[in-house]
């Protein structure tokens, strides 16, 4: 199996599927690279996808399509209209897209993750000592998570019940 042999690809392949370049896997395997390695400044900085596509295009330009197919057909070509160059800009761009969409994804289900827990729950310690009147269990700090909005008669926790009327409600 040659490195441009996708596992994922020959699964899902029905004749349709096309396989990539190895020139195409060195591009996405080096923006992998780079936007793990600037992970902590993608939330951070402005213009990000810029700085990345001119950071991935820097170090990668050089290295890929340089077969001589690819050499012949670019000096045809205007030296401000090259192809190559275009090419490997396209691939970097849609990659780095791909892979910040997938990151502000993250980032926003975790914020809004943080803001159902904050508004569902209620964090509630209480002391059973202010409630041994009602309890015959030793005296410790308890810890309670109450849905908003929710009212219980009584509350089971380790085989302890809580009824109304105690310093819960």
């Amino acid at each position: 199996m040659k490195s441009t042999d996708s596992i994922l690809i020959t699964i899902k392949n029905r004749g349709n599927l096309t396989f990539p370049s190895e020139d195409v896997i060195k591009i996405t395997r080096r923006c992998e690279i780079i936007i793990r390695s600037n992970y902590n400044v993608i939330r951070t900085k402005k213009n990000i996808k810029t700085i990345l596509i001119m950071t991935i295009f820097n170090d990668i330009c050089h290295e890929v399509f340089n077969n001589n197919a690819m050499t012949e057909y670019i000096l045809q070509q205007d030296l401000f209209d090259n192809h190559k160059i275009e090419l490997i800009k396209r691939i970097i761009s849609i990659y780095v897209n791909i892979r910040l969409f997938h990151e502000a994804k993250c980032a926003t289900d975790f914020i809004h993750n943080e803001y159902i827990r904050q508004n569902k729950y209620h964090f509630i310690p209480f002391s059973l000592a202010q409630t041994l009147d009602t309890l015959s269990v030793p005296a410790f700090l308890l810890h309670v998570y109450i849905l908003k909005g929710r009212h219980f008669s009584s509350i089971r926790f380790m085989n302890v019940s809580i009824v109304r009327g105690s310093s819960l409600f």
